[in-house]
């Protein structure tokens, strides 16, 4: 595999109450063929169980920030922008699952 082929692919995904979705949609961005990612999770304050779903995941590609009040998508976005370190980004809404090759 040349350097290329394993850049690092930074995911994002913003997320609000969505405990009913959020298992499926880290499940089908962490079985991706490619595994060089890293999945970058900005819960907006949610006040279901969606904190420990994501809590519950060992998995070291996961990254999970939680803002302190509700800042809506489009800045939960900006802020996981933030965090991201690969070279590669992929957005990630919570309606999606992604199928393999993707990433």
């Amino acid at each position: 595999m040349t350097k290329k082929d394993n850049e690092l692919v930074s995911v994002v995904m913003p997320t609000y109450n969505r405990s009913n979705l959020i298992k499926r949609a880290i499940d089908s961005v962490l079985n991706q063929s490619y595994s060089n990612l890293e999945l970058i999770i900005v819960d907006d304050n949610s006040e279901d169980n969606t904190e420990a779903l994501i809590k519950d995941i060992k998995d070291e590609r996961i990254r999970y920030y939680k803002n302190a009040s509700n800042l809506h998508k489009s800045r939960s976005i900006n802020k996981a922008l933030e965090f991201c370190n690969g070279k590669y980004l992929s957005m990630m809404m919570m309606n999606l699952r992604l199928t393999a090759y993707r990433c």
